[in-house]
């Protein structure tokens, strides 16, 4: 950031006492700060309108205001009238919204409020650098200590995806530790509670995090319903509770907020049909019996993953060892039907291009591969991934010797290394 200050001085020079180096601007303006009120900014640059100021003054409210980040470039001049400042402020991929992530005393736009009051140059972003985000977490500090709290704030960055942009300021509570607490349902399947019963005990006691949490009872929610056929399942965005105190909690405070979340089943949806053509050497008998689905049972999600991978499986296990399963789905929302269309991509068969035992003791190594006959060439399936198992099992080995298979993809072969 640039603090011009050259013209300044020449007007200075020419227009004042050159000894006392001060004058009484008439007014103080600010250019460039568009949105942002002057009264605001004078606070931020700590200048009262009608005092006398001089040069070091005024350098000193560039710097207070070069430091919050804001702006990337403060200018000013002067004449018999006015000070002016000329702020370019940061470009707007250098500012991030603010997301108040556990602050769960205060509605956000409440919070954001009472920041504003203590932070008047802030609304609602902070730059990536500067010290307003250090104003803004001791606003929220002091404000937390009026509820009788001491905390300890951490400022982060916040993605909406896991690996994607960052797209928010996260602003949590640290210290005092913030949990989810206890998670109740509206709505609920008796029929299927009990499976959510396993996930609340995963998402309980979690860090709370007012997006993050929400997101995983809903996440939770919707894979829990649609693994027993309920494909239309739809949740509420939860309702969370004032945080209170674990009394679990003895060597520091604890605080846990509990949710509650409304949810719309819908209806079961059942599998209409299943077209799964064969592909050779693979029967279609055999694909059903790796799919293991029925006409007539509920569209289970998670079945329908564990059919996809089996089938897969069916074709590695003859040696396919890129075989990929693929499959559509055709919902009927009045029916509430599915229909399944599989279909699976075998590729090239692989075969062995080396049993590697080196890692094996002498003896060991010589009884393994007497017993396993694999030599180069044949290929790579379940029975010869079994027989090696098998025979590593046979040496009784403490402890007990793994296969590696290493792929060649481009030659179509696989190269099979025992670890010990």
């Amino acid at each position: 950031m640039r603090l011009s200050r050259a013209l300044a001085a020449v007007l200075f020079l020419t227009c004042f006492s050159a000894l006392a180096q001060t004058y009484t601007p008439k007014e103080i303006r600010f250019e460039g700060a568009e949105g942002t009120d002057s009264a605001e900014l004078l606070r931020a640059a700590d200048l009262k309108p009608g005092a006398t100021i001089s040069v070091a003054q005024i350098e000193a409210a560039m710097q207070r205001l070069g430091d919050t980040g804001m702006f990337s470039d403060i200018r000013y001049s002067v004449d018999s009238r006015a000070l002016v400042f000329k702020l370019t402020p940061v470009v707007a991929a250098a500012a991030l919204p603010v997301r108040y992530a556990n602050f769960v005393w205060w509605q956000p736009a409440e919070l954001e409020r009472l920041v504003e009051a203590k932070v008047p140059i802030f609304h609602g972003s902070l730059p990536l650098r500067g010290n307003l985000t250090d104003q803004v977490e001791a606003a929220l500090v002091d404000l937390l200590r009026e509820k009788g709290i001491a905390a300890t704030i951490t400022t982060l960055e916040s993605r909406d995806t896991p690996h994607g942009p960052i797209t928010s300021t996260a602003l949590m509570i640290t210290q005092p530790q913030i949990s989810l607490g206890e998670i109740r349902l509206q709505g609920a399947l008796p029929a299927v509670q009990p499976k959510f019963e396993e996930r609340k005990l995963m998402l309980s006691d979690e860090d709370f995090d007012l997006v993050a949490s929400s997101d995983a009872i809903q996440r939770s929610v919707a894979d829990v319903y649609q693994n027993a056929g309920y494909l239309d399942i739809a949740t509420d965005p939860p309702a969370f509770s004032a945080p209170r105190p674990d009394p679990r909690a003895k060597l520091s405070p604890r605080y846990l907020v509990d949710a509650t979340a409304i949810i719309h089943p819908g209806e079961v949806y059942r599998i209409s049909r299943i077209d799964l053509p064969s592909a050779s050497p693979l029967s279609q008998s055999e694909l059903s019996h790796a799919a293991d689905l029925k006409v007539g049972a509920p569209a289970s999600a998670a079945a329908l993953r564990v059919a996809q991978a089996e089938i897969q499986r069916a074709g590695e296990d003859r040696g396919y060892l890129a075989a990929r399963a693929s499959v559509d789905s055709t919902k009927d929302g009045t029916a509430h039907t599915v229909a399944y269309t599989f279909s699976l991509n075998l590729g090239e068969l692989f075969h062995l291009s080396a049993l590697d035992a080196s890692a094996l003791p002498p003896a060991q190594q010589q009884a393994f591969l007497s017993s396993i006959h694999a030599a180069p060439g044949v290929v790579v399936d379940k029975d010869l991934r079994n027989r090696i198992g098998q025979a590593l099992h046979d040496l009784h080995l403490t402890p007990q010797p793994r296969p590696n298979m290493v792929e060649d993809r481009v030659n179509h072969t696989a190269k099979i290394v025992i670890q010990p």
